[in-house]
């Protein structure tokens, strides 16, 4: 009868509060942000108080509502820790298109840590390691930034007396063949930028290469690889090379910042350019009709890139 169904049911009530009550009261003053000397709770613990309220009691008490919100809290805290800061094992390479959070994003869940009954001690520890690794990169990169736009300015200049203003650039212009910035452009050329000096290589070659196009850049390389040699000085190898690291660095530490997300783009900005010399040392291959749909498409990219 209906007495004893409810007698039932407070028992199974009291059952459970009697197991759970250290880790209730610990979550109780959790919840309501008082200071508590009783120990961190696991995480394993909550899951288990949970599951044993729904599976053993048959109602749905206010006690055992709030802690199964308070665990769902703790797993997600863990969670978005284990994506900012992820541990030492887990951290071979990061699967491309994986979450990322900002710095906004790990201040906050320090905060969190604090209204966690859980034990968050390393996952502080990470966020707040992860959080001074990031700053000092960002101040390292605001510095190399400033780097990047004077060279880039300085670039702009030398490109513009080799080869006129755009809106004056001829195909009779040549560019001055000077001995010294020739002999900068082969000094350059040192173990720290061999990388880019052969991205810039390869930019020599039509994004849309196919066998027969091969041999006609060929027949056009003797020509201009004095113009890319004399675009490829020291400064502006360095330039690609510091875009390179501030990327790397970016993709390191897995956190969005403006910083970042300048990196990336100047990335994009400096394939473009690379690629740009071979158009700037034989320009008459532009007026190749094999060629007319590949440059199409790269000036179009540039426009983007504005």
């Amino acid at each position: 009868n209906a007495g004893l169904k409810i007698a039932r049911i407070l028992t199974q009530a009291e059952t459970w509060y009697a197991e759970h009550s250290t880790l209730l009261e610990r979550c109780t003053a959790a919840l309501s942000g008082k200071a508590s000397s009783l120990p961190c709770v696991h995480l394993s613990d909550l899951t288990k108080a949970v599951e044993s309220a729904e599976s053993d009691v048959s109602l749905d008490l206010d006690e055992a509502v709030n802690l199964k919100e308070l665990t769902h809290n703790a797993k997600s805290w863990f969670d978005r820790v284990d994506i900012a800061a992820p541990k030492r094992s887990k951290r071979q390479g990061r699967a491309k298109g994986a979450k990322k959070l900002t710095i906004d994003e790990i201040t906050t869940l320090l905060k969190e840590a604090s209204s966690l009954p859980v034990d968050t001690e390393d996952g502080v520890a990470r966020l707040e390691l992860r959080l001074r690794s990031v700053e000092a990169w960002q101040e390292n990169a605001a510095n190399e930034l400033t780097k990047v736009a004077t060279c880039f300015d300085q670039l702009r200049e030398r490109l513009n007396l080799g080869f006129g203003m755009p809106n004056e650039f001829r195909l009779d212009r040549k560019f001055n063949e000077d001995d010294q910035l020739m002999e900068d452009a082969k000094s350059s050329s040192n173990d720290d930028n061999m990388e880019v000096v052969e991205e810039a290589k390869d930019s020599k070659s039509c994004p849309d290469d196919t066998a027969s196009q091969s041999d006609s850049l060929s027949t056009a390389e003797s020509e201009s690889d004095c113009g890319s040699q004399l675009l490829l000085d020291k400064n502006n190898l360095n330039v690609h090379k510091i875009i390179k690291d501030l990327l790397k660095g970016a993709k390191s530490h897995g956190v969005v910042t403006q910083e970042a997300e300048v990196a990336e783009i100047l990335d994009s900005v400096s394939h473009w350019c690379l690629r740009s010399f071979k158009y700037l040392s034989s320009p008459r291959e532009i007026f190749d009709k094999r060629f007319f749909g590949a440059f199409d498409r790269f000036v179009k990219e540039g426009k983007e890139l504005t």
